[in-house]
């Protein structure tokens, strides 16, 4: 019965936290990039450091209003987090001081 048990339980634990080899949807950030590009029609529109030193970027197609999120690592592995679409581009509201 023990074992019965321990089986299942060592394979969701093996599945919930896969191997760092193996991370679909990353690669080199330039292929990502041109991917995006080229096969979605999404580019950068925004990007800014994380606190933990990664590159966060915002990816959006205009026309179909799609967009990805990509985080790039310093050496340069860059990761889609995640996409969707219908994004709404929103105008922020700043008073007179801001330094925008």
């Amino acid at each position: 019965m023990f074992r019965r048990l321990i089986l299942p339980i060592f394979a969701v634990v093996l599945l919930a936290f896969p191997v760092q080899a193996q991370q679909p949807g990353c690669g080199p950030y330039p292929i990502i990039k041109k991917t995006l590009s080229n096969k979605y029609g999404e580019l950068p529109i925004a990007r800014g450091l994380t606190a933990s030193g990664k590159a966060l970027e915002l990816y959006f197609n205009p026309t179909k209003k799609t967009f990805t999120v990509v985080l790039t690592t310093p050496d340069g592995l860059a990761c889609l987090v995640d996409g969707g679409e219908s994004l709404e581009l929103l105008a922020p509201k700043l008073d007179k001081n801001s330094s925008f």
